[in-house]
């Protein structure tokens, strides 16, 4: 159920699931992005083994546009929910990464992950029914997985079932402290299909997933529970006498989680932080919990016309509707008494409640796309869509009992912290206020209309020229522009981590303007009998990049307050090799680089009283991008085309990153190495064994993505894991 057709081109990686996942020990799709070599320029901020927010070329969520089975998907809480951890890897067919606003099916975007599962079967000598049972093990974490999966059908129809399980404790890093990451995943996934004819086809496809007692370290919340549905239809009927192909995609997702700051690791994390010198200097407890949900619901129709390796030409138009809505409820105990400098005077229990409000996205859009042979070498692709986005949000007021007003000013939960000349005067709390509206950080702080209307534009041109039957080259150019997030418009100051501090409380701004990328790109592939690489590099240059202005910093604790930067820019490429020196023996290596520059960091769109961290520095390195990354190694494999079995050494090297937005109080990285070994053993075939040991040698790393509140995230040490696949 693809998307991407035509609009896919040279350059465009495709990572297969399904067994390649067990091989890498991936617990979600982020995870097999990450692991695989065919995905160079794809990182990873991994916040659980079963959820972690993957960043394509710098580019992340908003920016990056997630669809599975044909459905969108966007994170219900962008710390603890991403929209690649819905998917069992070991149930997808493929991930196809779109590195570039080069493609116009999906909407909105300035780069894409389209993940899809497998079709159901069909079988042309009767009915048949068949099965497969996985079990995982890694002595790192005690972690475990299991699936269970039964296809079948007959020659005009077919389903697919299967049930997946995974669970495990907190982990150890490489210095031997525990981790905290406890976390019970189960993911149901169903498809039916149905043939009327070779040309006349509908598919359905079902995703149930539930999560619970789910850790995060160095994030405000645990989740307690999360359940997501997503349904996804295809209608499909081609050779038609008015067109070639038609198909129509219909969706429905909905995610509703609560959490809570309750398990003991937490505890132990947010009660000694609260309680330091730098804050109250006073013992508190913390009990805040949270829920957020969001629901999507949309469609896509294309008719399209020519044939395979010929011209083709598809229009289409889609529609999107996103729901969105977060509740944090901040409750602290003063265990030691009231503060009156903080809160009321004989209450001791300080209370503050933050979120996103009920908001609400709505995108139509038209598109069209071709393909165009134009000799037997030179192949031209090219797009463009319109979108009308209209966007609102409802009330954003911060209600509570904690003083919002000048008098507590290193006080890091007091989300205003304003000076009396910050702005109108009637936007300034009183002396004493516990309430007030965020509209004040915004751009323009007497214009608090929350309904919104983008009309933004895509289009794209590629060219891939076969110079030879080995070597092909490319260039791509693209232009996109996207509306900000429910999020980038509405927040509230909730405790969502976007950024390596972690404790991050996020403002929008209903002002924002929408973002507008130009992109190029040129790439050499080249495709021998025993040699296999590829060289690439983009350049990219955004107006009204969406970053972030700081106004409230203390110790492992900040306010940001989402703005748009006139220019910034990324930049990078990536490199892959691989060459077969004996039939037995494959040297690899895959170079990934990103630079990202806000160009333009000083900010005057603000009123002058308020706190700003852009009014000094001309330019500065965009926030979370990840420094030089090389993996090399080399594959032990059987003699064969398909071999049946492998062995893989890997080195994986990253630099240190040290272009950091100091504004945002990011820090320095150090660089590391870690070497990983994993293998593949297919016995028969129905036995598949996979197995392998992860950092050899117990390296006691970080990545430069990862939050660092509590200084409480390293990554795994040492981590042996095996898995065994039995077909029937």
């Amino acid at each position: 159920m693809s998307s991407g057709g035509a609009a896919a081109g040279a350059g465009t990686p495709v990572v297969p699931g399904g067994a390649a996942s067990s091989a890498v020990n991936a617990g979600d799709v982020a995870g097999l992005l990450q692991r695989s070599t065919a995905a160079t320029g794809v990182e990873v901020q991994q916040r659980n083994a079963v959820v972690a927010d993957p960043r394509v070329r710098g580019y992340h969520v908003g920016q990056l546009v997630t669809y599975g089975d044909g459905g969108f998907f966007f994170p219900a809480r962008q710390d603890l929910d991403t929209a690649v951890s819905k998917f069992d890897p070991r149930s997808v067919s493929s991930v196809t990464v779109i590195k570039g606003p080069y493609s116009v099916r999906y909407g909105p975007g300035l780069s894409f992950i389209d993940i899809i599962s497998a079709d159901t079967p069909r079988y042309k000598d009767g009915f048949l029914v068949e099965g497969r049972t996985s079990y995982g093990y890694q002595t790192n974490g005690e972690r475990q997985s299991f699936l269970q999966s039964l296809q079948g059908g007959d020659a005009d129809w077919g389903f697919r079932l299967s049930y997946d399980t995974r669970f495990g404790n907190d982990y150890h890093a490489g210095d031997g402290r525990d981790v905290p990451s406890s976390y019970y995943s189960q993911t149901v996934n169903f498809a039916l299909g149905y043939n009327f004819s070779e040309d006349h086809k509908l598919e359905f496809k079902a995703l149930r997933l539930y999560q619970h007692n789910v850790e995060f370290a160095g994030l405000f919340f645990d989740i307690g529970r999360l359940n997501t549905e997503a349904y996804s239809v295809r209608y499909t009927l081609n050779n038609q006498p008015m067109w070639d192909r038609f198909n129509v995609d219909a969706w429905y997702n909905y995610t509703g989680a609560v959490g809570d700051t309750h398990q003991g690791a937490k505890q132990a994390f947010l009660n000694t932080f609260l309680s330091g010198p730098n804050n109250f200097n006073a013992p508190i407890q913390d009990f805040s919990k949270t829920s957020f949900n969001d629901a999507s619901f949309g469609y896509r129709a294309l008719m399209g016309w020519g044939e395979k390796d010929c011209w083709q030409v598809n229009v289409g138009t889609d529609f999107n509707y996103l729901r969105n809505h977060l509740s944090e409820y901040i409750r602290l105990l003063q265990l030691a008494g009231p503060n009156p400098g903080i809160g009321p005077a004989t209450d001791p229990l300080l209370q503050q409640n933050l979120g996103i409000p009920q908001s609400h996205l709505a995108d139509p859009g038209i598109f069209v796309d071709a393909t165009l042979p134009l000799t037997k070498r030179l192949t031209i692709n090219g797009g463009a869509r319109q979108d009308n986005v209209f966007t609102t949000g409802a009330n954003r007021t911060v209600t509570g009992n904690i003083l919002v007003t000048p008098g507590a000013v290193n006080n890091p939960l007091a989300a205003a912290q304003v000076s009396p000349i910050a702005g109108p005067a009637f936007l300034v709390p009183a002396p004493g206020a516990t309430s007030f509206d965020p509209i004040l950080f915004s751009t323009k702080p007497t214009t608090n209309d929350l309904s919104r209307h983008f009309d933004t534009r895509a289009a794209y041109v590629t060219a891939d020229y076969k110079i030879d039957e080995h070597l092909t080259g490319y260039v791509k150019y693209g232009y996109a522009e996207r509306p900000p997030t429910l999020t980038e418009l509405y927040a509230a100051g909730p405790f969502v981590a976007v950024l390596q501090q972690g404790l991050n409380r996020l403002v929008g701004d209903p002002n924002l303007k929408a973002e507008k990328d130009n992109q190029v790109d040129a790439g050499l592939f080249g495709n021998y009998d025993n040699v296999r690489f590829g060289a690439s590099g983009f350049y990219a240059f955004i107006n009204n990049y969406i970053t972030f202005d700081q106004n409230k910093v203390g110790p492992g604790i900040s306010q940001v307050v989402f703005t748009n930067t006139d220019l910034a820019t990324l930049a990078g490429g990536e490199l892959f090799a691989d060459v077969d020196l004996t039939g037995y023996l494959t040297p690899f290596l895959t170079v990934s680089y990103v630079q990202g520059r806000d160009r333009t960091h000083v900010d005057t769109r603000r009123p002058a009283g308020l706190v700003s961290s852009r009014t000094f520095i001309d330019t500065e390195p965009l926030p979370g991008i990840s420094p030089l990354e090389i993996r090399s190694g080399f594959r032990l494999h059987e003699a064969t085309v398909r071999p049946r079995w492998s062995v893989e050494f890997l080195a994986r090297s990253v630099l240190g990153q040290n272009l950091i937005a100091a504004s945002l109080s990011e820090l320095p990285t150090s660089g590391f190495t870690i070497f990983d070994v994993r293998a593949f053993w297919q016995i028969t075939d129905q036995v598949l064994l996979t197995g392998g040991v992860e950092n050899i040698g117990d390296k006691f790393y970080r990545e430069h993505l990862d939050p660092r509140s509590g200084d409480q995230l390293f990554r795994p040490g040492t981590n042996a894991y095996a898995a065994v696949e039995v077909k029937y």
